[in-house]
């Protein structure tokens, strides 16, 4: 690879900041309202123009939780506001047969096997997949954004041609860009196992919960399992979760190794591949960014690294913030497991 040598020269600083937030997804945001809370001048870099990362710009709308044990803290104000915008209902997916709402317009949901209950003639839909990319090489990932977005022509050609009650139907539209289940992630001090993740590990530092499924889609198949779901190992802990328990995320693995004063929150925390196709979910990466907004502006105050930060206040100042009244009724009821 050629290689090109640049001449030093003079940056100019536009401004100082105590906590400096790259990226404005579920995390980011998260990480940067606690900071600022905490009373950090913070800064939120994002390279669009908007925020909410993969929910907005990859349309990963679907809140997906086994248990609701992951909802904490920030999550729910972030719930709670979207929902007094009419941004987000409790909505639940129903077979044909049985009782449904009805969905006006061109998709006919007497036709359709599955439809979203709600007076929308608009139907969502996740049914491609990019194989084999790497997210770090710009060629390939241009490469797969046009595959994907042909998928999405092709899949929506189909409908139209040969699902009932799609014959008036149109894409309207697609991503921004390609939706990227897992890249880079960083070593940190301590790491979330996959086997954390496959026995329902707690930890005395846990800064976060996850409940949810070992959601790996493999990179070079359409249809092989990357976990075992016909062992009783998978089903055992299918059960557990569903009854309401959850592994924890540790704070050391927010914390980089090898270098201080940098941290990670989403799915860019230190972990195992099938951890971290757990612990990716919007509201678990909101509860890491929490964390490690609070993290850093504790140890400001304090004057430590983060390496060095004392959990126990951490622990005890999440607690206190995530104090806080559920977004939904529903959620009051959900199962919680003890300990």
């Amino acid at each position: 690879m050629a290689m090109v040598t640049e001449s030093a020269h003079e940056v100019p600083v536009i401004g100082e900041y105590d906590v400096v937030v790259c990226g404005g997804g579920a995390a980011g945001c998260a990480a940067a309202v606690a900071s600022g809370r905490a009373g950090a001048r913070t800064l939120l870099m994002e390279k669009d123009g908007y925020l909410g990362g993969a929910t907005v710009s990859q349309l990963v709308v679907v809140i997906l939780s086994t248990n609701g044990v992951d909802f904490q803290g920030i999550w729910h104000e972030y719930a709670r506001a979207l929902a007094e915008r009419a941004g987000v209902r409790e909505l639940e997916c129903r077979r044909q047969g049985e009782t449904h709402q009805q969905i006006r317009g061109g998709v006919d949901p007497e036709l359709v096997k599955y439809v979203w209950p709600e007076n929308r003639h608009e139907w969502m839909t996740v049914i491609s997949r990019v194989l084999k990319v790497d997210p770090l090489d710009p060629f390939d990932m241009t490469r797969a954004e046009r595959e994907g977005r042909e998928q999405a022509r092709q899949a929506a050609d189909f409908c139209c041609r040969y699902v009932p009650g799609f014959e008036n139907a149109y894409m309207l539209d697609t991503s921004a860009h390609i939706g990227i289940r897992s890249s880079r992630r960083l070593h940190g001090i301590a790491t979330v196992t996959d086997d954390d993740a496959w026995s329902l590990r707690k930890v005395p530092d846990g800064i976060a919960r996850s409940s949810w499924d070992l959601d790996v889609w493999p990179a070079d198949s359409y249809s092989n399992p990357a976990v075992p779901r016909q062992e009783a190992k998978y089903q055992e802990r299918m059960d557990k979760v569903v009854a309401g328990d959850w592994f924890d995320i540790p704070y050391g693995s927010l914390v980089a190794k090898g270098i201080d004063n940098v941290m990670m929150a989403g799915r860019c925390v230190s972990a195992g591949h099938k951890a971290e196709a757990s612990l990716r979910i919007q509201q678990t990466c909101m509860a890491t960014g929490q964390a490690a907004g609070t993290a850093a502006a504790l140890s400001l105050q304090q004057n430590v690294t983060p390496r060095e930060l004392d959990t126990a206040p951490l622990l005890a100042q999440l607690e206190k913030d995530r104090d806080i009244e559920p977004a939904f009724e529903f959620l009051k009821d959900m199962p919680v497991a003890s300990g």
